[in-house]
């Protein structure tokens, strides 16, 4: 999904684009809970994947083009602490 975006991005507007994702997601969710095989559970990780897919590079894409210069830096980590794994740097 992620070298899709670029071309969904121009195909679409912004707000389209993350609706289409937070469905995405939010029905995967919802297909998760409710499955009772594995097939079903599989669906449901692949729309969620897909809607992850579209929304992250989505994100940057919006913090780039609409943030003002000053505050990129600041926005920018803030859009990478939502992607970071939380264990990681840990020692084990």
């Amino acid at each position: 999904m992620t070298p899709l975006s670029p071309y969904l991005n121009h195909r679409f507007t912004l707000k389209t684009s993350f609706i289409a994702a937070v469905v995405l997601c939010i029905a995967g969710l919802l297909l998760a809970a409710l499955a009772v095989n594995f097939p079903m559970l599989m669906i449901a990780r692949i729309l969620q994947g897909a809607g992850t897919g579209v929304a992250l590079p989505l994100m940057f894409n919006i913090i780039l083009e609409q943030s003002p210069r000053s505050r990129l830096g600041l926005l920018m980590g803030v859009g990478n602490m939502v992607c970071a794994r939380p264990d990681r740097g840990r020692c084990r």
